[in-house]
């Protein structure tokens, strides 16, 4: 049982308002005068923002100088890649992915290059190109095998 003010308890309501919200009608515009705006719920107006995103899109802007429009410039922007991840699992019928931010631990590669950045930073305050010299390992600090030795 979750306690008015555990973490899963916020959670749970915030989903349970999200959805709520979701299921409200919304006017949508689309566009210009010849269009009519239509009516449609917030989550199928939210889902045509990210298929869109999903596509890539246009920007018409227009290019000003001196105060006076002098041309137009067209951006397009690439599809992004997360609403692209985002459609394609939902449509596989995966769940969302929940992010835990808190409490976990570094992996071994944030390990590697936090104590890498350490030592390097550790070098670099060094004053003395021997100091250096004698802190860094040689190359081939590994004995040959003795047959191997030349």
């Amino acid at each position: 049982m979750t306690t008015p003010n555990s973490k899963s308890h916020v959670n749970q309501m915030l989903s349970q308002f999200i959805r709520q919200m979701a299921d409200e009608k919304t006017e949508v515009v689309q566009g210009g005068s010849l269009e009519q705006d239509i009516l449609m719920t917030k989550g199928e107006a939210l889902a045509r923002i990210i298929w869109q995103m999903a596509l890539g899109w246009k920007e018409h802007e227009d290019l000003v100088k001196d105060g006076v429009v002098i041309g137009k410039r067209v951006k397009n922007y690439p599809p992004a890649q997360w609403a692209l991840k985002e459609i394609l699992d939902r449509a596989e019928g995966r769940a969302a992915q929940v992010s835990d931010t808190g409490g976990t631990k570094p992996t071994v590669a944030e390990r590697i290059s936090d104590r890498t950045k350490n030592r390097l930073n550790i070098l670099a305050e060094m004053e003395s190109v021997e100091r250096q010299d004698s802190i860094i390992p040689p190359i081939r600090t590994v004995p040959r095998h003795p047959s191997r030795e030349e």
